[in-house]
């Protein structure tokens, strides 16, 4: 078992080690490509990726172009590759992998990045992860959407960034459960442009609904109706304006019932305080006398015996005039802090509310201190709020400083790099002008020498093709005297078997009429061997005529085929047939 476990290991280690080898072999030879070699190594390289691009394998030319990015010692051509490997992932539809690719170019190469493509291309990746379209098995995936965004409002200059990716930011933050997130970007917008009031209807909207999952001191609440406010008084034709006029409604209900369920629990017994919770009920009534809370106000003051005992009291009792020391009749409440509007006149009272009978100095004392401590609180809420909204300010101005400075020096490094880029590129661009002129010299100088072997050769070919056509020529000059001798040969035994037959026909017919003669005569007729020996002289002379014929025959043939191979030759003999033809004719 242990040494089955050994060898395990040592099969493992063994193919790590030639991984590694591969690795760094690969390495050095990249390394090692410089000049014209680099230049060719790229070129062969660019064409494997566009004959992969020409049969739709984008996968394949993706990881071509990323090769060719390794390969290269220009950062501008590098960025470049690595682009076009990311287009054509995108195109392949792999959704991660050209994320990936994007995301290294956004933060490794930000001098040599096309931002209104780049930007463009992140865009439509975001929508297809929001979407599921070419993720693994269509899973949505919001979060991946959101990241974009942000990269894209992070990296990218401003000038390329649109209100537009802001808004979506925002509003797949809100769909993601993440509103504190999205109430920071719809700020930043705000402290861009001020007077988009879209963006202040989204942000009163936004807060409205954090509000309702909780809100311990208001301050949602009262960050929502500001917003709706804003709107409101500055763009009164607002499309979502019934919503935020219904906004501030609910707000003022919200605020009225918050304040009556104060005077509520001075009625409670064991905290029982008419007097207070009086003065909460007017306060109901006199700031929000149309909502729900200042009728049950009226309710429990009509209703509730220690409250109309105090309510008889203080209308029994004259008023205090300006000059005598006593409780002043109740102001007027201030305008809401929600919708601005003044307090309706119907529902300020005619009459001053009276104070406390006189005899309950108790009761007096005691309210005294409770709207002392109220006016301290409130006081002390004023000078704190207005203390933050100090604080915010100064740390709004010292972040501005801050990104201000930040800017600086990121423009600062941007143009020193793009300094130290336009050298190095002038540098490339040089060095790759000699490498150029090189490949160039040695092209010409192998073309040159491509170019004498290429004369060497053809003369050495036309050469040859001239001693061929002359040994042809008297290859065919050699058949043509021997076939012209093998025909005169032929003529001369057609002629001398004619006569041999001519004179064996006269030979033959003079046997035959000298037997005749003999017969006539009462002569013995031809023995039998003498017209065996006539018959056999017959077959003799057949077979010699046919014998002439197959030979004359085979000497036609030959004549034809050289007369289809030399047509000067075929001249000659059509103007030897015409001159025998027009003998023949004159000896007729």
């Amino acid at each position: 078992m242990k040494n089955k476990h050994l060898t395990i290991f040592l099969l493992t280690a063994a193919i790590v080690v030639s991984m590694c080898g591969m690795v760094w072999a690969e390495d050095g030879e990249e390394e090692e490509l410089t000049g014209f070699a680099l230049f060719e190594k790229l070129r062969g390289m660019r064409l494997e990726a566009q004959s992969a691009m020409a049969k739709e394998d984008y996968v394949e030319a993706a990881k071509i172009f990323r090769r060719m990015a390794r390969y290269e010692k220009n950062r501008a051509r590098s960025a470049a590759y690595l682009l076009r490997g990311a287009d054509c992932l995108m195109q392949a539809k792999k959704s991660h992998r050209a994320l990936e690719e994007y995301t290294n170019l956004m933060e490794n190469y930000p001098l040599y990045v096309p931002y209104e493509h780049v930007v463009e291309q992140l865009r439509q990746l975001a929508e297809w992860f929001i979407v599921g379209d070419g993720t693994f098995l269509g899973i949505r995936d919001k979060d991946a959407g959101i990241k974009i965004y942000e990269m894209i409002i992070r990296e990218a200059p401003s000038m390329h960034v649109t209100l537009n990716d802001r808004l979506r930011l925002a509003e797949l933050l809100i769909e993601s459960g993440r509103g504190e997130e999205a109430v920071v970007v719809y700020q930043t917008l705000l402290r861009q442009e001020m007077d988009n009031w879209d963006v202040h209807a989204k942000l009163a909207l936004l807060f409205l609904k954090l509000s309702k999952s909780g809100d311990g001191d208001g301050a949602k609440l009262r960050a929502a109706v500001r917003e709706a406010n804003i709107v409101l008084q500055n763009n009164p034709n607002h499309p979502k304006i019934k919503e935020l006029k219904k906004l501030c409604k609910d707000a003022d209900n919200e605020e009225a019932n918050r304040i009556l369920q104060q005077g509520e629990f001075y009625l409670v017994p064991a905290h029982s305080r008419p007097a207070s919770a009086r003065r909460y009920f007017h306060d109901v009534i006199l700031k929000y006398p149309d909502s729900s809370a200042a009728k049950k106000a009226q309710h429990y003051l009509r209703n509730n015996p220690a409250l109309r005992q105090l309510e008889e009291a203080q209308a029994a009792k004259p008023p205090v005039g300006p000059d005598k020391k006593g409780p002043q009749p109740p102001k007027p409440a201030p305008p809401s802090l929600f919708t601005g509007a003044k307090p309706s006149p119907s529902a300020t009272p005619s009459k001053p509310v009276p104070p406390p009978p006189g005899g309950d100095k108790k009761e007096a004392e005691h309210r005294k201190q409770e709207e002392a401590k109220r006016k301290e609180s409130e006081k002390a809420r004023l000078a704190q709020e207005e203390l933050q909204r100090k604080e915010a300010e100064k740390a709004k101005m010292k972040r501005e400083a801050e990104e201000a400075r930040q800017r600086e020096k990121k423009d600062k490094e941007r143009r020193e790099a793009e300094k130290k880029a336009e050298k190095a590129r002038l540098a490339e661009e040089a060095t790759r002008r000699e490498a150029a002129e090189k490949a160039e010299k040695v092209k010409a100088k192998r073309e040159a020498e491509e170019a004498r072997l290429r004369e060497k050769q053809e003369k050495e070919l036309k050469k040859k093709e001239q001693m061929r056509l002359e040994a042809e020529k008297k290859r065919q000059e050699a058949e043509r005297k021997r076939l012209e001798e093998e025909r005169r040969k032929a003529d001369k035994a057609a002629k001398a078997r004619a006569k041999t037959e001519e004179e064996e026909r006269e030979r033959i017919e003079k046997a035959r009429v000298k037997a005749e003669g003999q017969v006539r005569e009462g002569g013995k007729p031809r023995s039998e061997p003498q017209v065996k020996m006539v018959g056999q002289d017959k077959k003799k002379i057949e077979e010699a005529k046919r014998q002439a014929e197959e030979e004359l025959k085979r000497i036609r043939e030959r004549k034809a085929r050289m007369l289809q191979q030399d047509p000067k030759l075929l001249e000659e003999e059509q103007k030897r047939l015409r001159e025998l033809m027009e003998k023949d004719r004159k000896t007729r």
